[in-house]
């Protein structure tokens, strides 16, 4: 009986369509905080000209870390957006279909 009724396994993936909208926001925030690093950077720039001595070297010392942190915040913030596109749900439904079976001969040893 070379045909058979069976149950076969089929796999249906797709990608949510709130995971591209999230990731668009996200990336938005991120481009944002970019921009306020960019501004913080240049208000930081004008001050370091006309400040001198202690005060000047304690407030870079501090003040500068920051604007890493914050470029890091976007890029991480950038990082968790391409994450979140890339989910995939995948949902398996099993089904009876008839298959071909092929029909063994009496060779095999």
């Amino acid at each position: 009986m070379p045909f058979v009724k069976r149950q076969v396994r089929h796999a249906t993936t797709s990608y949510p369509d709130q995971d591209i909208g999230i990731g668009i926001k996200w990336r938005k925030i991120a481009n944002e905080i970019r921009e306020l690093a960019q501004q913080a950077r240049a208000l930081g720039s004008a001050l370091d000209a006309s400040w001198e001595g202690n005060a000047r070297t304690r407030f870079s010392d501090h003040y500068h870390p920051e604007i890493g942190n914050i470029l890091a915040c976007a890029e991480s913030l950038e990082s968790l957006a391409d994450r979140v596109e890339a989910i995939s749900v995948t949902v398996w439904e099993t089904s009876w279909e008839t298959v071909w079976i092929p029909e063994e001969t009496g060779d095999q040893e």
